[in-house]
Formats: structure tokens, sequence, C-alpha cells
């Protein structure tokens, strides 16, 4: 633009340097020199655009230090310390979810190591109070049920015909639960309700470690009408629980199978009473535990009456000496 300004402000200058010439043509010498102007400017034109055009490249070539290659260099490099972080910050993740997939399939295993001894232990018990009454007992986590492939029961009682008076094959399905968060009556009963199916059982028992695991609080807990929770630390507990089961199981059976020469009447009167006297010795079972605790309680209070006696005349016996 500069270029043109100044090929314009000449124009008068040449125009009359051109009129007052020799020309013998006026108009062709006008028109000469206005060409003449018009060359040199589009002249002067094209060298303006061209160095600006120069300059253009040099500031935008990546082949020589120009701003543009010092912005790339800039920007590759920040690019690359971020994709340094983060490969680092990658490796201490996957590191860490290694660490976290190591650990919950070790809690895993334990898990399972320590609900394996349970089942054991709770298939001892059961097999004990179930032989002790009589009945044969099977233990079954590891077989499939008779209606498909669940495995759900983890033992289970075949009662004997003399109790169900009977040639059908009466059973009551055992459940060994232990779990770090105590079950609910209503998980509980709805557990035991799966394992009378899985293991077509007429009954069901679930033996838990303690009584911390029965819901209540109590040494045993009945979820359903023949789905009972009891804590397996007390066998004898355990047998009660049992042969209470197992009449409840046999006049069931007894009543399905229209036995007429069966007082049914007593019999249910005397298991109502065995229940009655059931909670009655549960009670007995939470009153034991209150007053261990209470003893307990009493002989640490004990100790500590006669550490702070003893300390207090030792002291006194040294400001009497001093």
């Amino acid at each position: 633009m500069e270029a043109a300004n100044k090929v314009l402000e000449q124009l008068p200058a040449r125009v009359d340097a051109a009129l007052s010439g020799e020309a013998g043509n006026i108009r062709l010498a006008v028109v000469q020199a206005a060409r003449s102007v018009q060359d040199a400017g589009m002249a002067e034109i094209r060298s303006s655009l061209a160095a600006h055009a120069e300059t253009v490249r040099n500031g935008l070539s990546l082949d020589r230090d120009s701003p543009v290659q010092m912005l790339r260099r800039d920007v590759l490099a920040h690019l690359d310390a971020s994709r340094k972080e983060l490969s680092e910050q990658l490796t201490v993740v996957r590191g860490l979810l290694q660490v976290a997939e190591a650990q919950k399939v070790a809690s895993a295993h334990n898990s399972r190591a320590v609900g394996a001894d349970w089942e054991a232990t709770a298939n001892a018990i059961a097999h004990a109070v179930v032989t002790a009454a009589g009945d044969r007992y099977a233990a079954t986590g590891s077989t499939s049920g008779p209606l498909g492939s669940a495995r759900t029961g983890d033992g289970v009682a075949m009662l004997s015909s003399a109790i169900t008076g009977h040639g059908k094959e009466v059973r009551v399905v055992i459940e060994a639960k232990r779990r770090s968060r105590v079950m609910s009556a209503q998980a509980f009963k709805k557990e035991l309700q799966t394992s009378l199916h899985v293991r077509q059982a007429e009954g069901a028992l679930a033996l838990v470690p303690t009584m911390r695991e029965v819901p209540g609080g109590g040494r045993w807990c009945r979820v359903d009408d023949l789905c009972w929770v009891v804590a397996a630390d007390d066998q004898e507990a355990v047998s009660l629980i049992y042969l209470i089961l197992r009449e409840l199981v046999s006049l069931v059976a007894v009543q399905q199978a229209g036995g007429s020469d069966v007082d049914l009447g007593k019999a249910q009167a005397q298991i109502k009473m065995a229940l009655a006297a059931l909670a009655e010795f549960d009670e007995i079972a939470r009153l034991t535990t209150d007053a261990q605790k209470t003893l307990t309680r009493l002989f640490e209070v004990g100790r500590n009456v006669k550490t702070k006696v003893h300390e207090a005349l030792m002291g006194s016996l040294s400001t009497l000496q001093a």
C-alpha cells in the first residue's frame, strides 16, 4: 500500500513532464506515461507482496528458528512431560490395582478356607447329634440336590421310620452358616427355604458358631415353622433343638399321610409344652450369660479396689516412716 501511494503521488509530475515534452501526440504521451506509472506501481506492489510472503514463510517455517518452531518445540516438550507424568501415574495405579486384586484373591481364599473349616466342624456336630437320636446323617455340601445342580444344604438328616411311623423318608437339611456380618431372621428364612426345596426336606436347621450370629441374641431362633437357627458352641442346645424339630417334622409328615392311629392332639400338646420349656431354657441361657458378664466385671472392680487400697497403704506407710 505504501508503494502504491508513492506511485500515485508521482503521477501528476510525470503527466506534466509528458505534456511539456516534444511528443507529437499528447494523447499518446499521456497513455504512455500512465502505462509506465502503472507498470512501475505494479512492480513495486509485487515486490512488496513477495517480501511480505517471504516474511510470513520465514515466520511459519519449521526449518529455522521461527516463532512457530519455538512454539511447536514448547508444545512438544509440554506434551512429552505430560505423557511421562501420566505414564508414571498409570504405573502407580496399575500397581495399586494389582495389590488390591491380590488382596481380594487372598481374602477370598481365606474366606473360603474359614467357611470350609466351619462346614467341617458343623457337619461333625450335626453327625453326632443326628446319630445320637437314632437317625442317619450324610454330608451333602459337595453334591447336588435331587432336582438339579444346586448344592445348597451342607448335610441331610434322614429320620428313622420309628418316629415317622411310615415308609416315606423324612428329611431335615442342615446348613453351616458363618458370616462376618450377622444375618437377619428374614435372610435365614429365605436361605433355609431354598435349602428345603433343593434337598426335598421337610425341616431345616442352621448351625452358627456362637450366639452372636443368632438373630435376636439368644442361643437359638425359630425363623419359620420348620426352620431354626442355633448356636453350635453348645452341643446340648443343638441336640435339644434337633429333637424338637424332628418331632415337628414327624408330626407334619403324619398329618400329611393321614395317620388315623396317632393322637395328633396329644402330640401337638406335648410339642407345645416342649417349646414352652425351650423358651425358659433360652431365658436361663441369657441370664447365665449376663451373670457371667456381671461376675467378670465384679472381679475387675475387686482387683482395682485391692490395688488402690494397697497403693494408699503403702503411701501412708512411706509418709509415717519419713
